[in-house]
C-alpha cells in the first residue's frame, strides 16, 4: 500500500473505494449522498451490510427455488439440506406454503410417492 507522509492510511484507502468497486457496487457508492461516508471504519460498517448481504440473499433463495433431491438421496437428508437452507437465509420472504410446494416439487417420484401414501411428512 501506498504511505504518503502525513496523511492517514483510512484516507488513502478511502480515495481508493471508487476503483476497487465494480458494477452494481460502484452504482450504490456514486448514489450515496456526498459526504454519507466519512471514515474507512464506516465504509466498512456500511458495505456488507448493504451490498453483500443482498448478494447473499438472493443467492439463497435462488438455491430454494431450484432445490431438488439427489439421485439415491434419503428423505430425510434432503429436507435436512432444505431446512439448512432456510435456516440460512430467514428473510427470504417466501411464505409457508409455498415453502412446502417447493419441498414436495423437489423429491423424485419414488419418495413423493412415500409421501403421499402417508410414510413421509414435509414439515418445516
Amino acid at each position: 500500500m501506498i504511505h504518503i507522509p502525513r496523511v492517514p492510511n483510512d484516507v488513502v484507502r478511502m480515495k481508493f473505494i471508487p476503483f476497487a468497486l465494480k458494477n452494481d457496487a460502484q452504482r450504490w457508492m456514486c448514489g450515496l449522498k456526498v459526504g454519507s461516508i466519512k471514515s474507512w471504519d464506516t465504509f466498512v460498517d456500511i458495505f456488507p451490510e448493504r451490498y453483500s448481504r443482498t448478494r447473499k440473499t438472493i443467492g439463497v433463495r435462488n438455491e430454494i427455488l431450484c432445490f431438488v433431491q439427489l439421485e439415491h438421496e434419503p428423505f430425510w437428508k434432503n429436507m435436512n439440506m432444505f431446512k439448512e437452507l432456510l435456516t440460512q437465509c430467514p428473510h427470504h420472504g417466501l411464505e409457508k406454503c409455498n415453502l412446502r410446494q417447493i419441498a414436495y416439487k423437489s423429491l423424485d417420484v419414488r419418495t413423493r410417492t412415500i409421501v403421499e401414501s402417508g410414510w413421509g411428512r414435509i414439515s418445516l
